[in-house]
């Protein structure tokens, strides 16, 4: 049996061709530091520009240290459980493609996992425009109000998992958008899992030529929305 990786970065990726390379040819030399058994784990949902030949490159750059996931469907979602589903790893650690944290943050979430977390996740600091503060805000009041949890940040796309965590995001998530994150979130406290925050400093644009494809409008409607989902899928689940 082939032995478990210390370490699986799963990075999700949808037509990000213009800055794949730039962000794993960071990325990899710092998990090198504190990790001796480790892939990144190049997760491809749906991209129909060159994102995927890009990949093949960077994996015949790093032989067994990057690896190129093409999902069957488009969407985080099925990207993190397809990655998840096919990699053993004892810690999992997700984040974008713009690598909006801190390296040594990244280091701080895993090494909480270390310390006895199941579900670790970023609690944002530093600059943000202020429309996306406050859209952090609202849902923290609506995670307290609606699932009683107090997770500052549940969005923060950026988190590391045991392999508990992972199994719940495998099994018990449905989400396939952005909202992935809070849903996680939700489920994990529901069943009796423990979660951690970290602080990390916010890069709110590493890379300048990298458009967000995140729609303030639109995004808040099917958010609200998806917490009616997520609430009607958590009162399925027994806590353990």
């Amino acid at each position: 049996m082939k032995r478990a990786l210390g370490l699986a970065c799963i990075v999700s990726v949808y037509n990000e061709e213009a800055v794949l390379a730039q962000a794993v040819r960071l990325l990899v030399p710092e998990l090198r530091k504190w990790s001796d058994s480790f892939c990144v784990v190049v997760a491809s949902n749906g991209s129909t520009d060159g994102t995927e030949r890009v990949a093949r490159r960077l994996e015949a750059e790093f032989p067994d240290e990057v690896r190129l996931l093409v999902c069957r469907q488009k969407g985080r979602g099925w990207a993190l459980r397809e990655a998840i589903g096919q990699i053993s790893a004892a810690r999992y650690l997700y984040v974008d493609v713009d690598l909006p944290v801190r390296f040594e943050d990244l280091k701080r979430l895993v090494a909480a996992l270390d310390g006895g977390a199941d579900l670790v996740v970023s609690r944002r600091q530093g600059y943000r425009p202020g429309l996306r503060k406050l859209m952090t805000v609202c849902l923290r009041m609506l995670n307290r109000l609606v699932f009683g949890i107090k997770v500052s940040d549940s969005q923060c796309a950026v988190k590391a998992l045991s392999p508990v965590a992972a199994k719940v995001l495998v099994e018990d998530c449905r989400e396939n958008g952005w909202y992935l994150d809070t849903e996680l979130v939700v489920l994990a406290h529901w069943r009796g899992l423990k979660v951690a925050e970290v602080g990390v400093h916010w890069i709110e644009r590493r890379f300048r030529e990298r458009v967000s494809k995140v729609v303030v409008g639109s995004d808040t409607l099917d958010f609200l929305w998806t917490l009616g989902v997520i609430w009607r899928r958590r009162a399925r689940l027994s806590r353990v």
